[in-house]
């Protein structure tokens, strides 16, 4: 059996508990607001160098850990690594809400007893979305867990829908969305191999006559420039730095900066901006990705085509 076909039939297996999970863990539960003086405090931290959306990812697992065992869910990454401030600002700003809002918001959360995240335990009790996200009912679960407790602050969502009503004409548009990972994925152990050039444009040539553009987020700028060659007219791209002719072999893509203030900040904003532009796109072709698996739970079932493309994971 190949290593696609068995990653396939664990996903499958894994999705058997699915309904149960969302029935009993979610269809009825509620953050609490009406704190008591018994009410504990779950941080929610991640003191590591990653990509925005597996920030996104734990955040969410672990606000529903949270929710199953009526905690009140706080996220704070003061003091965490991070690739968005600087270390000496990181001490002192809770860089989670550069982008994003908290989970709920309460008054009175100051001195209740507060217990740190517990990532084995959480592991146990809730579904990854990337593992699952090939599987319909997984991407609505997700979907809904977002709606319910995730969003944009004020400053990135005025980012974002100023590029989508510059690109998208205020959703005037058909729009096919194209996500094409390169850089440092290509050597990330352990993570979904990506689709080549080739591999995403014979999907894209089945469906694109359907739709007046074709959106594409790339790190890559030889991809972008690939499919404006094959597609002239149709490509669409917002606003960000590209990575071509830097040397990606010794470094990851946090790593890389550019000279310009706050690129650590902008960078992300950049990054958050494409992946909420893919969301809002009628299609999507994509590898498996952090980005990809973040499109499809934001857009919640509306994608009229969506091309997920799956390889087996790089060793």
């Amino acid at each position: 059996m190949n290593e696609i076909l068995k990653e396939r039939l664990k996903i499958l297996l894994k999705n058997l508990t699915w309904d149960f999970f969302e029935k009993k863990h979610f269809a009825d539960k509620k953050i609490k607001t009406d704190l008591t003086p018994d009410t504990i405090k779950y941080l929610i931290r991640r003191d590591e160098i990653s990509g925005l959306f597996s920030y996104v990812e734990i955040c969410m697992r672990q606000t529903m850990y949270a929710v199953r065992h009526d905690m009140f869910p706080y996220i704070d990454m003061t003091g965490c690594q991070n690739p968005y401030l600087e270390k000496s600002d990181s001490e002192k700003c809770n860089w989670w809400e550069l982008y994003f809002e908290q989970p709920v918001v309460v008054e009175d959360t100051v001195g209740r007893k507060c217990v740190n995240c517990e990532d084995e335990v959480m592991d146990e009790e809730v579904p990854h979305s990337r593992s699952a996200v090939l599987l319909k009912r997984s991407r609505w679960y997700w979907g809904k867990v977002y709606q319910k407790y995730f969003k944009l602050n004020e400053r990135s969502i005025e980012y974002f829908e100023r590029e989508y009503n510059e690109l998208f004409e205020g959703g005037k548009l058909r729009v096919l969305g194209v996500l094409m990972r390169g850089t440092d994925y290509k050597k990330a152990k352990g993570h979904p191999i990506q689709p080549d050039i080739n591999q995403i444009v014979s999907q894209v040539k089945k469906i694109e006559k359907k739709y007046d553009k074709i959106y594409v987020a790339s790190e890559e700028y030889r991809n972008v420039k690939a499919l404006e060659e094959l597609f002239p007219g149709k490509i669409l791209v917002n606003k960000r730095q590209y990575y071509d002719g830097i040397d990606m072999s010794n470094k990851w893509i946090n790593e890389v900066t550019f000279n310009r203030e706050n690129d650590g900040y902008l960078k992300g904003m950049e990054y958050l901006s494409s992946i909420m532009l893919l969301s809002k796109c009628d299609g999507l072709v994509a590898g498996i990705c952090g980005g990809s698996v973040a499109a499809t739970y934001i857009n919640n079932g509306r994608y009229k085509d969506l091309k997920l493309l799956y390889y087996g994971e790089s060793k």
